[in-house]
């Protein structure tokens, strides 16, 4: 065996030995959503409009994606669970690659018509919001290997890979204009993303420290979930005139169809608030009160 196999096999010996169960979950689970469509079409009943069906799918779970790319920051401070960071530029180059295919399923939609296309896209504010962003998406997969973080410097790739924000906007206003009458699920996305920039500015100005904090998770909680309803209310109000009064008051509404998004939101975020309380201590300090009384009536009983 030549020297130059000798390495060749070393470099891939390595990459096996950073396979870990969590990589391995979740690659499994950035390429369950294809799988399942791919399933749907092959075997399952057929659809009015598969090619339609595949296109929704692709870009949902795009943003998707994107969300969960940006959620690792802050679950793996607010968690202390560094280890999230190792499938983060994974699951950051998934979303790009499923936004990708849902251009190239727009582009079959449109029986390869690429002129068409390019004039939609440049005609349609959605389509044009939307292609923003899966450009951007295309820069930071590409600026994402090892070898273009070196060729960059440390700094100027975290100042670039920043405009995933704009991508995260694009992509957010995107799926809510596409969705016309049905908005609880882009609402709910739009809602994280407020959330999640809120951190992130915190995090910019302030430091980890002071962004992951139980108050500060919780204020970051309060004012997303009421950014979040107020901008629910007044689409409700300026699409389909619905009363301002009864859409303030829908919010509160458990009742079918179900909870509406900020409600949702809410639960996610006191969640999280929870998972800071025990993390940060505060839970850790809870239970030792809790052990030492505990402990002391024993005492006094015996």
């Amino acid at each position: 065996m030549t020297l130059s196999n000798t390495q060749h096999w070393s470099r891939w010996r390595e990459r096996l030995s950073d396979i870990s169960p969590l990589k391995a979950v979740v690659f499994v689970a950035l390429l369950t959503p294809a799988l399942v469509q791919a399933g749907t079409l092959a075997f399952g009943p057929p659809l009015a409009q598969p090619v339609t069906d595949t296109i929704h799918m692709l870009g949902e779970w795009a943003v998707y994606f994107l969300m969960a790319t940006l959620a690792i920051t802050p679950l793996r401070q607010i968690a202390k669970w560094p280890r999230l960071i190792v499938v983060r530029r994974m699951i950051g180059v998934t979303a790009f690659f499923y936004a990708l295919a849902h251009v190239i399923a727009y582009v079959v939609d449109n029986n390869f018509k690429l002129a068409h296309v390019l004039s939609e896209i440049a005609l349609r504010t959605y389509l044009t919001i939307g292609a923003a962003g899966v450009v951007i998406l295309a820069v930071l997969a590409a600026t994402s290997t090892t070898g273009m973080v070196r060729r960059l410097g440390g700094k100027a790739w975290q100042r670039l890979h920043r405009i995933v924000y704009l991508a995260a906007f694009a992509a957010v206003i995107h799926f809510f204009l596409q969705a016309k009458e049905d908005i609880w699920t882009p609402t709910l996305v739009a809602g994280i993303a407020g959330w999640l920039l809120l951190y992130r500015l915190i995090l910019w100005t302030r430091g980890s420290a002071a962004a992951s904090r139980p108050a500060t998770v919780f204020a970051i909680t309060v004012i997303a979930t009421l950014g979040t309803a107020l901008a629910e209310c007044l689409y409700l109000l300026y699409k389909f005139g619905a009363p301002l009064q009864a859409t303030i008051a829908m919010q509160l509404d458990i009742a079918p169809p179900g909870p509406r998004p900020a409600l949702v939101l809410a639960i996610m975020g006191l969640t999280i608030v929870a998972v800071a309380v025990c993390r940060q201590g505060a839970g850790a300090a809870t239970r030792d009160r809790l052990l030492s009384g505990w402990q002391a009536v024993r005492r006094r009983e015996a």
